[in-house]
């Protein structure tokens, strides 16, 4: 993960983190 300064890089973080929780909530309900 490579996350950039300034307002982009929070936005782009922020995104990765909303992605990766969507797919722990999917492998949680899945097992």
């Amino acid at each position: 993960l490579v996350v950039t300064s300034g307002s982009e890089g929070d936005g782009k973080l922020l995104l990765w983190n909303a992605l990766t929780g969507e797919l722990a909530s999917d492998l949680n309900v899945g097992k």
